[in-house]
């Protein structure tokens, strides 16, 4: 009779098995024989008859088919005749019944042994890049003047996914995941700026309290002037016998045949009936001599 599964049996042996199967492998029987015409069919005739396939394994002895090698589970890979699954390497992952290890992809990294799939490869940090598979950590920070969202396979990403160019507005140094903004008082028309060097001291006219898109953020208010690197729209307010429309960089005399008593307008009043002013930059119109008529807007 051939030999028992999970047995083997040498030739000219006794009715009892020689031994069992190796860990590894497994011991069929009813083997064809191919040795000669009688017996037909045979059991195994060596403790390594079969080895368990890439992708499985035994961890006991007498295995008796393929069908009882075990599926090798996932964090874990098998090379042909495993005794036991090896744990998945750092920078690698091994899905279910993995024959080898496979590498994190770009744009990912594995920092722990035993990832079960890629999905458990993290994607690379944001300000950082991955550019190569199997890494451990994330290669490097992501150059100045871009930003690194989050699996950025370049220092310089330019994908608008993964990361980009430094969007105007504001700058980013080494390791960027956002723009940090101009400080108050400036801004930046540009992209890719790399420090608050790159950002401009707002216009004269203007104000910028924020990053506010790469613009300044709007005019100064009338009733004052704004004669550049302006935190607030009233940087300076108008003196009597001034005034400033919206957007002035500077405050200007108020004409003749007008006046202002007070600070912080944008135009001038007009010399009232009985008075006259015949100057610019007057603060208080005269009253009209006697005998004279002074109608509105009088300069004379």
């Amino acid at each position: 009779a051939p030999c028992d599964a999970g047995y083997f049996c040498v030739e000219g042996s006794s009715l009892i098995p020689t031994g069992k199967c190796e860990v590894g492998y497994y011991c069929p029987t009813n083997i064809t024989n191919t040795y000669g015409a009688l017996p037909t069919v045979i059991g195994s005739y060596g403790s390594r008859q079969a080895q368990c396939p890439e992708g499985t394994y035994t961890d006991v002895e007498a295995t008796p088919n393929v069908e009882s090698c075990k599926d090798c589970p996932a964090g874990y890979y098998c090379p042909i005749a495993s005794s036991t699954p090896i744990i998945c390497d750092r920078g690698y992952y091994c899905v279910n019944n993995s024959a080898k290890p496979e590498p994190c992809p770009i744009g990912r990294y594995g920092n722990e042994t035993g990832l079960p799939s890629l999905e458990s490869c993290p994607l690379c940090d944001p300000g950082s890049y991955c550019d190569a598979p199997g890494l451990l950590n994330p290669r490097a920070q992501c150059d100045p003047g871009y930003i690194c969202i989050l699996g950025a396979t370049t220092s310089a990403p330019t994908d608008g996914v993964t990361g980009s160019l430094c969007p105007a507005g504001g700058y980013c140094v080494l390791g960027s995941f956002e723009a940090a903004p101009c400080p108050m008082g400036t801004y930046s028309n540009v992209s890719g700026a790399v420090n608050d060097y790159d950002c401009t001291d707002c216009d004269p006219g203007y104000y910028c309290s924020s990053v506010a898109g790469g613009a300044p953020t709007g005019q100064c208010w009338g009733g004052h002037y704004c004669n550049g690197s302006a935190k607030v729209p009233y940087q300076y307010e108008t003196t009597p016998g001034h005034f400033a429309i919206n957007g002035s960089t500077a405050q200007e005399e108020c004409p003749i045949a007008t006046y202002m008593p007070y600070h912080g307008y944008a135009e001038c009043f007009e010399c009232p009936p009985g008075g006259y002013c015949p100057n610019k930059a007057m603060t208080e119109f005269f009253i009209c001599p006697a005998g004279k008529y002074c109608g509105n807007g009088t300069y004379v």
